[in-house]
């Protein structure tokens, strides 16, 4: 398996842990009227150092990789700032909130493996705009834009297979294979509570359906 450190062009970003507030009232700078619980099982401790912390709010084309122990489990791509996609989608949003199976899979995974006593990290490869001659309503001018964190994403994804011969553990869509059992059965309990709209992990009042599902999220082992 492939290790980061062979991927000489990323840096790494930050560390997850397990949060231990899970099911605990949020953290609000101001007072809320109806405050939410904490349903994020991990969290992540950002790099302090200078010049990564000048780019983790900023806008910027990003390959992410989610790694196991150095392993690289995971490997993603964006055009939102780095904070805003490691710890707004795969964190805050991932069993609740804004759904989505692969974040979902990956948030479980990532706790698993902290349970586990693997250490998991965050890592980017970061790609700066670029003057590109661009044809306009009328002429053809010297632009500078941005680039397709897809793109970049498939052809970190591509060299990775041409490599290893096989995607990334956490790479599932790629080659068309199944979330497991025990996941997916997770993950329909809470598309079916967002679906009876009872979705939303209120401090007082919260439906007792949902703290359940958030517990049996708690008890996931499998690596």
């Amino acid at each position: 398996m492939m290790k980061i450190t062979e991927v000489t062009n990323s840096i790494k970003v930050g560390d997850f842990k397990i949060n231990r507030k899970f099911l605990e009232i949020k953290d609000y700078k101001k007072e809320k009227k109806d405050p939410l619980l904490q349903t994020n099982l991990v969290d992540i401790d950002f790099s302090t150092e200078n010049e990564i912390s000048k780019i983790l709010k900023k806008k910027i084309c990003h390959v992410y990789f989610f790694c196991c122990d150095e392993n690289i489990y995971k490997i993603g791509g964006s055009n939102s700032s780095i904070k805003s996609n490691l710890k707004g989608y795969y964190i805050d949003q991932a069993i609740s909130g804004g759904f989505s199976n692969s974040r979902f899979f990956c948030h479980l995974k990532i706790y698993a493996n902290l349970k586990a006593g693997k250490k998991v990290t965050a890592w980017v490869i970061t790609y700066n705009n670029v003057d590109v001659e661009v044809k306009d309503l009328k002429n053809k001018k010297l632009y500078n834009v941005g680039l397709n964190a897809e793109e970049l994403e498939r052809i970190c994804k591509e060299q990775y297979h041409k490599i290893e011969k096989k995607d990334p553990k956490w790479n599932l869509q790629e080659d068309g294979r199944s979330y497991p059992a025990d996941v997916q059965k997770l993950m329909d309990s809470y598309k079916s509570l967002r679906a009876k709209k009872k979705h939303k992990a209120k401090v007082v009042g919260a439906n007792r359906d949902l703290l359940s599902h958030f517990r049996r999220c708690k008890n996931y082992n499998l690596v």
